[in-house]
This record gives structure tokens, C-alpha cells and sequence, in this order.
């Protein structure tokens, strides 16, 4: 290039070919830092086990779809021990590689609390290495749990009031990071178990509480295809489950979901002891709606018998005590509270009325005593 076709370049406001393939360079080499920055600093994850992005401020992830994983089937497996008041849940994970190139996501499995030394992921019968994350150390923009937890409460209409919850919900207690290889069109078995610990519903009309647990289902949707989830629970015979999935009771202490397509739901079991109960009532509410009506009864029939036929009054009135004295069999905490406050003043005052009544029937017999001895002083004598 001679210098009059320099001139016309600089002239054109253009850079000369050589300085313009060194800017190239450097763009490339500057583009290439960050593109590792940007690796280093956002590692893909999945959440139980669906494909979080972390934003730029660091703090905020939100799921992506479609990661080139597919979620075939899962199948999640959970048997109740009610004397530890937790659940052994083992999931089992067919995840399939849909690209023809190798794939390694790191994943996120969102949980509920557990016990620490419970959980264990294994892919291909062989132990993958996991490590906790702080929940608190994240936002997830495009999931939550639900606000207002959809339990279930057979037993119970739901009050007006809100349940006391105990247990860990609102946003997950344990997210545990692990990662998943996967070779071109490779299809793998993975299985993730823990003992979860449970948490429950409490209101003072229950006779006893309902045990619930949480499981993290709608985050698998943002993998690719549409998966299925088969779950199998397993509780004591006396144990009755519900939830707000279709659980259908296929044996006694055992209930199952089949091919249900895995949606925007989380799964939220609530299991109750059925020895608990009252009569099958789970309500003090409903066991007073059902004894004071032949209670009112037995006493009203032991007034209108307590003239003619005093053992047959009697024999009512006991009965009427016996019916509604069921009543107190199971007090709640409140009631308890309240009788231990009011019992003092009961037994004086039943104490003061007794000795009215005593006082009152001695005065009447005395009265009459003399009565009977002025009308006896007044007797024309023989």
C-alpha cells in the first residue's frame, strides 16, 4: 500500500490493516477473560436436581430451561418411622443426555431439613461427592415455595385462622451441590437418599398433630422433555396419609402417585396417627357438637324422674356426666391450663354451697322439730 492510499485511509477516518487486525486480537483476548470469568464465577446447577443462572449481582439465580439434560423419569420413595418422626426418602433419577457431545452440570438438590449424616447421592451404584450450599447466600427469582402451604387436614376443616407450622419451608433448608457427567446420548441412573425430618401442624382443636413433610418436585420441570414422577409411601397401618397430589391407597399402610407429569406443584404430605383420635374425631369442636345433645337429654329426663323415680333419675344423670365428661379425656393445653386456674375456685365454691345446702337442712329440721313439739305441747291431754 503506498502512502497516498495511507493518506486516503486516514484521511477516511479508517485504521490502517495491520492496526486493525491488532484491535481484533485484543477484543478476542478481552472477550476470552471474560468468557472464563463468567465460568468460573456462574457454574450451571439444577435444582431437585432443574438449571439455576447466576446474575450478575451474585446473589440472585434464576432456573433456565431446556439444559440438554432430559429428566426421563423419577421416582421417589418415602417410608414413614413414627418414632423418630422423620421419613428414609430415596429418589431415583433417569437422566439422559440429549446432545451429541459430553455434558457435566453441576446440580442443586433443594430439600427440606434432614439428619447430616443421611444424605448420600450414587450414580451408577458408584458414591458422588456433594457439599452443602448456604441457602440464605441465594435468591432464586423464577421459584419459590409455596407461601401458603397447600397441607392437607382430613380430619379437620380447615379454620379460619392460619395453622401453626413448624418446620422449614419458605425457602429451602438444605441445598446440596453436586455434580452430574454424562456422555453423548449417555442415559443414567442416579439415586439421591436421606433420612428428611419432618415437621407439623398444630391448632388447639386437634386431639393430636398432623406430622408434614416437604418435598421439592416443580424445580425437575426445567429440564428438557416432560418427566414423570412415580412415588411410593410407605407408613404404620394406623398411620393415615394425605396430600396435595393424588394419592391413591393401594394396601393398607401403603399409597402410591403413577406417571403424574411433573408441573408447577411441590409435594406436601401431612400423616396422622389414627390411635390418636376420639371416636375418629381429630375435633374437639365436633366431639362436643356430638355429646352435649344426649347429655342436655339424660338431664332433662333425670329432672323430670327425680320425684317418682329417683334410681332411674339417678342412673340419667350419671349417664349425662359420663357423656359429657369425654370431653375433657384429652384436654388441650389451654384447657388444661384453665382447669388448673379454676379448679381452686370450683372446689370452694362447690364447697361453700354444700355447706349452704347443709346448713339450710339442718335450720328445716330444727324448725320442724320445734313445730313438732309446740303442736304436741298444744294436744288436748287424755
Amino acid at each position: 500500500m503506498g502512502p497516498s492510499a495511507k493518506n486516503k485511509e486516514l484521511a477516511a477516518g479508517l485504521k490502517p490493516v495491520r492496526g486493525s487486525r491488532k484491535g481484533a486480537r485484543g477484543w478476542r483476548c478481552l472477550s476470552l477473560c471474560l468468557l472464563l470469568i463468567l465460568l468460573i464465577q456462574c457454574p450451571p446447577a439444577l435444582a431437585n436436581s432443574g438449571p439455576p443462572r447466576i446474575l450478575p449481582d451474585q446473589n440472585k439465580v434464576i432456573f433456565m430451561e431446556n439444559p440438554g439434560v432430559a429428566l426421563v423419569r423419577e421416582h421417589l420413595r418415602m417410608e414413614w418411622k413414627p418414632e423418630l418422626y422423620s421419613a428414609e426418602i430415596t429418589v431415583t433419577y433417569i437422566f439422559e443426555n440429549t446432545k451429541e457431545s459430553p455434558q457435566a452440570l453441576t446440580l442443586w438438590f433443594m430439600s427440606g431439613d434432614y439428619e447430616d449424616q443421611s444424605f448420600e447421592i450414587r450414580s451408577s451404584s458408584e458414591w458422588v461427592p456433594s457439599k452443602e450450599i448456604e441457602p440464605a447466600a441465594y435468591h432464586i427469582e423464577n421459584w419459590a415455595p409455596e407461601e401458603d402451604p397447600p397441607f392437607v387436614t382430613p380430619f379437620n376443616e380447615l379454620p379460619e385462622t392460619s395453622l401453626d407450622y413448624y418446620g422449614q419451608i419458605q425457602t429451602p433448608a438444605r441445598i446440596t451441590e453436586w455434580l452430574l457427567e454424562l456422555a453423548p446420548r449417555e442415559r443414567t441412573e442416579v439415586v439421591v437418599a436421606y433420612e428428611a425430618k419432618s415437621g407439623y401442624l398444630s391448632h388447639s382443636d386437634y386431639f393430636t398433630n398432623y406430622r408434614t413433610l416437604y418435598y421439592a418436585l416443580s424445580p425437575a420441570r426445567f429440564f428438557d422433555g416432560e418427566a414423570v414422577v412415580d412415588l411410593e409411601l410407605i407408613v404404620p397401618d394406623n398411620w393415615f396419609a394425605a396430600a396435595n397430589l393424588p394419592l391413591e391407597l393401594e394396601a393398607p399402610g401403603r399409597y402410591t402417585l403413577k406417571n403424574y407429569a411433573i408441573g408447577s406443584e411441590d409435594l406436601y404430605l401431612s400423616l396422622l396417627d389414627t390411635k390418636a383420635l376420639m371416636f375418629g374425631l381429630n375435633s374437639r369442636a365436633a366431639l362436643l357438637a356430638w355429646t352435649w345433645p344426649p347429655s342436655v337429654f339424660s338431664f332433662i329426663a333425670a329432672l323430670l324422674f327425680a320425684r317418682h323415680k329417683k334410681r332411674v333419675a339417678a342412673g340419667l344423670l350419671i349417664v349425662g356426666i359420663a357423656v359429657l365428661s369425654l370431653n375433657v379425656v384429652k384436654p388441650s393445653y389451654g384447657m388444661v391450663f384453665m382447669m388448673i386456674l379454676f379448679l381452686p375456685i370450683v372446689v370452694v365454691t362447690s364447697a361453700f354451697i354444700a355447706a349452704v345446702v347443709i346448713v339450710c337442712r339442718r335450720r328445716r329440721r330444727i324448725r320442724e322439730r320445734v313445730m313438732d313439739i309446740h303442736f304436741d305441747d298444744k294436744k288436748p291431754k287424755d
